[in-house]
């Protein structure tokens, strides 16, 4: 792996490590020279932000990692670092959906130890009158008060109007002007940026979409501030107007670990064994399609086998088939009904024809898996107890379910914006994906790779089912992202400022690199040989 040196930001100030990163550090579970890296890519992104004694204004920041690489264990040991050089407060804006913002709020209470730690309190969507947060952010604002009574406050908050507009609430009654504070965006492309961009470009307005509306008055009254954006998707952070205020004065790269499974090998390296093509006849239809029915078969065998030898205690299978909670329904209805059927047919008696066929495909599965010295009677009695004790999910809005990891060793969720972007699914090996590329927007269509990883240890087991347009989309975006990489690396090794990096990149031309609403320029292509390039039109800092 590449190892990385300490560079110090322009201001010559470079963070120290203290008794939290180190704790931190110390607690997980990551091999030596990934916990090295992790150490030293997270003082370069806190020595971008520059001193937090002695900063004159803001700064914000774009932090790009891949697709469950884990960006939540950077911006995790960033809040630490933050926290042993100065910082008060920390806010992280984290998921459009209450299970992402809970997600994030209880990692970051256990890996932080914050119940054992008197020193620093969290709060998570605050509401309204809430003194606590009041009296601790007095607390930092009046010098009298005793350091030893002095708590840094981590507020984790939905990424919705309602708590933003509370917190604004509370720091707009509070004079916050000497205090550092820490803000992190997480999954910072979307929902951030303001939807209304282009139609100000275009009519010379000044609208502003309300989620960034919130964020922008919160980074104008807290005038001491580092603001950092995580995203697997920088397209539009990269691409807004220079002059906005969401436009990042630096960029850092964080890199995967080295069990770490994305998009190369997905699709290039070992696409033909990871990968299978839905065919046309299996979408939209009523009854189960044949490929989902082999999808389940792979997972059951794999689960089985997973789960037998220690491999891994608990595994998943992902669903993903629709952005309409309808159609969420109906596969639900199909793989509870496919499940309960296997497990009546392998319950009946050892001559009965139905269970001989049914176990003879189980085994032609372990023959493709080709595992060695794998004892096929194992497994094989392994599978009807892992199929009666799976538990089948429906994940969206409309469902009251929540999801426990530990209330069983196999789980099959079924649903749309909430498997998404920013959503870990544990240990999952098989995904099922019967969607379209829709409008064709790049970042969208990365952010559906729930089904990237650490798999290293269990990739055998893995595969993806994908239409065979989606599956060709996600080929090409494999060197989009090289291109986005080698561009940013490029920049940083100029030493110019982000506003001069050049904007151009690698796409292919069946993808649009984000949502256009939320540039006020649109770019535009260029051919070069047989690839196509996409950039904005020129740098811009004007919106008329």
């Amino acid at each position: 792996m590449e190892k990385i040196n300490i560079i110090k930001s322009n201001n010559n100030w470079s963070p120290v490590e203290g008794e939290t990163s180190n704790q931190l550090l110390n607690r997980l579970d990551i091999e030596q020279e990934e916990r090295e890296i992790l150490r030293k890519e997270t003082i370069k992104i806190l020595s971008s932000c520059g001193d937090p004694e002695n900063r004159k204004e803001s700064i914000t920041g774009l932090v790009f990692g891949h697709v469950q690489s884990g960006k939540t264990m950077s911006f995790t040991n960033l809040i630490a670092l933050a926290i042993d050089n100065g910082y008060k407060i920390i806010i992280v804006i984290s998921g459009t959906t209450t299970e992402l913002s809970k997600q994030t709020y209880d990692r970051l209470r256990d890996d932080l130890n914050i119940d054992n730690n008197p020193n620093l309190k969290i709060e998570s969507n605050p509401e309204n009158g809430n003194t606590s947060i009041q009296n601790t952010i007095n607390s930092w604002v009046d010098k009298k008060t005793p350091n030893m009574f002095k708590e840094v406050l981590l507020i984790t908050a939905l990424k919705n109007p309602s708590p933003l507009k509370k917190i604004l609430k509370i720091f707009n009654k509070t004079d916050t002007k000497k205090l550092p504070i820490l803000i992190i965006d997480d999954e910072a492309d979307q929902a951030s940026l303001n939807i209304f961009a282009r139609t100000n470009a275009i009519k010379n307005e000044d609208r502003k979409s309300t989620i960034y509306d919130c964020i922008t008055k919160l980074k104008n009254i807290i005038p001491n501030h580092a603001f950092v954006q995580y995203t697997a998707t920088p397209q539009a952070p990269i691409f807004i107007n220079t002059i906005d205020m969401l436009s990042p004065n630096f960029v850092e790269l964080v890199s995967p670990g080295q069990d770490y499974i994305g998009g190369k090998e997905f699709f290039d390296k070992y696409k033909n064994k990871l990968v299978v093509n839905i065919p046309p006849r299996d979408i939209g239809v009523d009854k189960i399609p044949k490929s989902l029915q082999e999808a389940m078969m792979f997972y059951f065998v794999g689960a089985s086998y997973i789960i037998k030898k220690g491999i891994k205690k608990m595994t998943s299978m992902m669903v993903h088939p629709h952005i309409k909670k309808i159609e969420h329904k109906k596969y639900y209805d199909l793989i509870l009904q496919q499940k309960n059927h296997w497990k009546s047919v392998l319950e009946r008696n050892d001559k009965d024809n139905a269970k001989i066929k049914l176990i003879r495909k189980f085994t032609e599965i372990l023959d493709v898996l080709n595992v060695k010295n794998t004892n096929y009677k194992e497994t094989l009695d392994t599978i009807p107890y892992l199929i009666a004790r799976t538990k089948v999910t429906e994940l969206n809005s409309d469902t009251k379910n929540k999801l426990n990891w530990n209330s069983a060793h196999s789980h099959i969720l079924i649903g749309g914006t909430k498997l998404d972007r920013g959503f870990t699914v544990k240990n999952l090996t098989v995904s099922y994906m019967p969607r379209s590329k829709g409008v064709g927007n790049a970042d969208t269509i990365q952010q559906r790779a729930r089904f990237f990883g650490y798999k290293k240890d269990y990739l055998n087991f893995c595969r993806v089912y994908l239409e065979e347009e989606v599956s060709e989309l996600f080929t090409k975006y494999v060197k989009h992202e090289e291109s986005l990489k080698e561009g940013f690396k490029e920049w940083k090794e100029s030493g110019k400022p982000v506003s001069q990096l050049d904007r151009y990149f690698i796409l292919d031309k069946n993808l649009k690199p984000t949502r256009i609403n939320v540039l006020s320029e649109s770019p535009f292509r260029d051919e070069i040989g047989n690839d196509r390039w996409f950039q904005i039109r020129a740098p811009h800092d004007s919106v008329n």
